[in-house]
């Protein structure tokens, strides 16, 4: 009998699979590191993905669908397909509002959503919904310079503040979130839906009640529509960012993504993290957030072109 369980055997072939797929050695040293129980060898990892292979065949691609559903220790799975709570109708010439105007709706918007609504659950620091400031948003968007009829993401969005603003102050096509805490949804369904009449720009948000380590097929095909995302992963679990780590690696539309917390830490040139084999970290952003008196450092990376590969 094998000494691996069966969440360790998916956790690995997640972990290796983005190697094989750009065609690049297997970093067993970073393998090693990401595995959630770190008491296997590299030895031990590499027979046991031989093992696999021989039982499943060569191709990570064509291993049973159980090996690439990931389950989040901190939300349980969802009985049922979650759904955006605005179905983003989209304008032909989205219309932009200046920057001070953009801020005064956002925060009418959200009049009804008090702090306390917004505060993490004791002990759960992974629930936290620090929000980033009207100011921080409108610096983002500079950084970002999102094209017109562009889709903006944010992963974790809280009570979706920032896609209000985006939506408000720029030209994009659709604003798409996901928040895993069902009250802060609740939150922003009540006010978009008490807003979008008087302000129909609303109406090109959509976000869902969901995990990040656990997206439903239309969530997944919905952010991966984006070009531009914010993930304010300061505290995520780690099984979030793993996941997070995978989408954006995957993704063959995102361009730019702004993080609260870098992917790497650790980076140095020679870093074989596909991770880092396929996005560039461009430049540190301080942006202005809520939780704190002074600017939180996020960090802008873009795709990495293949040329450079």
């Amino acid at each position: 009998m094998s000494d691996f369980s069966d969440n360790q055997d998916a956790v690995l072939v997640r972990l290796v699979r983005p190697y094989l797929q750009q065609q690049q050695t297997i970093q067993w040293d970073t393998v090693v590191k990401r595995m959630r129980v770190q008491t296997k060898s590299k030895q031990a990892l590499w027979e046991r993905l031989k093992t696999l292979k021989q039982t499943h065949g060569k191709l990570l691609d064509r291993f049973p669908a159980s090996y690439f559903r990931t389950h989040s220790a901190w939300q349980p799975t969802l009985r049922c397909p979650p759904q955006p709570i605005t179905k983003g109708i989209i304008s032909a010439q989205p219309r932009t509002r200046p920057s001070r105007q953009a801020h005064v709706i956002t925060e009418a918007v959200f009049r009804g959503v008090s702090q306390r609504d917004v505060r993490q659950l004791p002990g759960k620091p992974h629930f936290n919904a620090g929000e980033i400031a009207s100011g921080g948003v409108t610096m983002l968007l500079k950084v970002l310079n999102i094209g017109a009829g562009a889709t903006f993401g944010d992963i974790g969005c809280g009570i979706g503040n920032v896609l209000v603003q985006v939506a408000l102050e720029s030209s994009v096509k659709a604003c798409i979130g996901v928040e895993v805490r069902e009250e802060l949804v609740a939150a922003a369904h009540s006010a978009l839906l008490s807003n979008s009449t008087k302000y129909p720009e609303l109406l090109r948000v959509s976000i869902y009640q969901v995990d990040i380590c656990n997206l439903a097929e239309g969530v997944y095909r919905a952010l991966s529509d984006c070009s531009d995302v914010l993930v304010k992963n300061i505290v995520f679990a780690e099984e979030a960012n793993l996941a997070l780590e995978q989408f954006l690696c995957m993704s063959t539309v995102a361009s730019q993504v702004v993080l609260g917390r870098k992917m790497c830490p650790r980076h140095r040139n020679s870093c074989g993290h596909v991770f880092c084999l396929l996005w560039d970290l461009v430049q540190p952003v301080q942006l202005e957030v809520e939780w704190a008196s002074i600017s939180h450092e996020f960090y802008l990376y873009r795709r990495a072109q293949l040329a450079s590969f």
